[in-house]
């Protein structure tokens, strides 16, 4: 792999990690207990 490769993958799962931690927050947000 060249390094730009390198780098266009980082890139790519740094994209794909964010896109899960929304779906994430999304499903179980933080402030789940705000009923209290």
């Amino acid at each position: 792999m060249t390094e730009d490769e390198v780098k266009n993958l980082c890139v790519e799962v740094k994209d794909l990690y964010e896109d899960v931690l929304k779906e994430f927050e999304i499903n179980f947000p933080k402030n789940i207990n705000h009923d209290n």
